[in-house]
């Protein structure tokens, strides 16, 4: 299902960066990319499913451990569209913790907990990266202007230079036949 979920992905990509993208579809997308991560969070989750009944506490910790991670990668990756890892992280937590809570073991229960905890963290640490790339992205657009500014002011300062050395051509000229 994860492979599934991969080739998913690549196929809106592809679909996406093809077409044109304006404002009415920007957000078409962004709606399409939640959906498309809260089923791959849950997708994920699975494998807690799949996994946590017959683990032992070393495959208890590796379950963990690879959400954790994918988790974490999910938010490096969907930061910049922060609705987007939401819907990731809230159908992973929501199917982890749900089998985390039913375990008969009550350090289950902590551990979903912990989890959301986490998730929590990622999240706040996902807005701080959604700002720096946003920043990014409008100093980017500022510096675009600036260069174009800039371009515009030499070309004039250029055609004042040249204007004044024919003048100076000019009067070099007159006061030569004088």
């Amino acid at each position: 299902l994860v492979v599934v979920s991969r080739l998913v992905h690549v196929a809106h990509a592809r679909y996406a960066l093809g077409g044109d993208l304006t404002e009415a579809t920007v957000t078409r997308h962004v709606w399409m990319l939640i959906a498309i991560n809260g089923l791959d969070g849950a997708i994920w989750a699975g494998l807690a499913w799949a996994g946590l009944d017959s683990a032992t506490v070393v495959g208890t910790a590796l379950v963990m451990s690879v959400m954790a991670g994918v988790t974490a990668n999910a938010m490096a990756v969907t930061c910049v569209v922060m609705p987007v890892f939401v819907a990731f992280a809230t159908c992973a937590l929501a199917c982890l913790g749900l089998k985390l809570w039913l375990m008969p073991d009550p350090a289950y229960m902590a551990m979903a907990l912990i989890s959301t905890v986490y998730v929590a963290t990622l999240t706040a640490q996902g807005r701080n990266g959604a700002k720096v790339a946003t920043d990014a992205i409008n100093l980017r657009f500022e510096n675009l202007a600036l260069i174009e500014r800039l371009r515009i002011e030499t070309d004039k300062a250029q055609a004042a230079h040249r204007k004044a050395e024919h003048a100076n051509q000019a009067k070099t000229r007159f006061l030569a036949a004088a």
